[in-house]
């Protein structure tokens, strides 16, 4: 019997094979020009970025086509048990009152301020670069892969910058209180997206460890995708370093003070790329914790900061459940998670 998934599944699969055969069939053919002087071929702009697009459609046809879509629904409170845990997980308004009781604090705005300016001024850097782009030429050297990397960036943050565009005006005339978690998570994507980001995936043992895990639990072909998809971001992760070291070539030909506005929005750019490659201690703390409560539950994390989104949202507003989110820490975790965190140790 066919399930919902498998459906959606078979659709999703269908519309990216389309795509990539429209892109390479259509699209690829049209952008063909020569080089008068060398009479070399070559694809514009618009050639490459549909090449790029073509190959990522393709790719993620073919690894969807061999995952297997398992059931995401159920109610995280099932997955806790009393006493370690409090009442409701730490999701009613008691626990939120004792863990957020002056929420949100000066500090926690000032936190959430600087991710908001994190976020717009990569967007605009992702945006900048892109309008920037040198004209194509098949000789000069690194061409190529600046206009492949700005064409990848560009599309995925106007993406993710227009769903908050719509989503935010959507949740105030909705009043849906369920979608902070989503806003506060694509605020966090969009502060810290690049390409860079495909550098820990480019790691040789991170793919093998990420293999095995997939084949124990989804089977070889699974796996397989999964290892294919690691092998294709390699050589992308190597072209996008290269790309993005290059903008700052400028640090070795002119003195600071003779940087131009543009110099400062590359090496600014060029900092928050390099910051963002490695997530922050913090989450990485928030992930062992769900890791190690339920192991075999990895989606624990998600289902249970969709209802922490949710109950914040219905007690304390909308803005303030984005605010909390954006900037939830391991320690407000371990408070709502285990209500002896919540007692103050007195100074010694």
């Amino acid at each position: 019997m066919t399930t919902p998934q498998t459906v959606v599944k078979i659709v999703f699969v269908t519309i990216f094979i389309l795509l990539a055969v429209k892109l390479f069939v259509w699209d690829v053919p049209r952008h063909l020009r020569k080089d008068e002087k060398s009479g070399m071929q070559y694809l514009d702009s618009e050639g490459l970025g549909a090449v790029l697009w073509g190959c990522v459609a393709l790719l993620l046809g073919i690894v969807l086509s061999l995952r297997k879509w398992g059931n995401d629904e159920g109610d995280p409170k099932e997955l806790f048990m009393e006493p370690q845990v409090p009442s409701e997980l730490g999701l009613d308004e008691d626990n939120l009152s004792s863990v957020f009781e002056a929420e949100p604090s000066l500090l926690r705005c000032a936190k959430f301020a600087a991710c908001l300016a994190q976020a717009c001024g990569n967007v605009a850097f992702i945006t900048w670069v892109f309008f920037t782009l040198p004209p194509r030429s098949p000789t000069e050297r690194l061409n190529q892969a600046k206009h492949l990397v700005s064409w990848f960036e560009f599309p995925i943050t106007c993406a993710v910058a227009s769903l908050l565009l719509i989503l935010i005006p959507f949740v105030c005339l909705t009043g849906k209180k369920n979608q902070s978690t989503v806003i506060a998570k694509n605020l966090t994507n969009m502060r810290r997206f690049s390409v860079l980001l495909s550098l820990p995936l480019a790691n040789p043992i991170k793919a093998f460890d990420g293999f095995q895990q997939v084949k124990k639990k989804e089977g070889f072909l699974p796996a397989a995708g999964t290892l294919l998809y690691t092998m294709a971001i390699m050589p992308v992760a190597v072209m996008a370093l290269l790309v993005k070291v290059s903008q700052m070539a400028f640090v070795n030909e002119k003195i600071y003070w003779d940087w131009e506005l543009g110099d400062w929005l590359r090496l600014a750019g060029f900092a928050n790329n390099v910051i963002s490659i490695i997530p922050p201690t913090g989450s990485q703390y928030i992930t062992g914790v769900f890791q190690f409560l339920r192991m075999q539950e990895p989606v624990l994390q998600d289902k249970w900061e969709r209802a922490l989104g949710q109950s914040l949202g219905e007690t304390r507003g909308v803005f303030v459940a984005v605010v909390i989110m954006s900037t939830l820490s391991a320690e407000d975790v371990c408070k709502l998670l285990n209500i002896c965190n919540r007692v103050e140790r007195p100074a010694e």
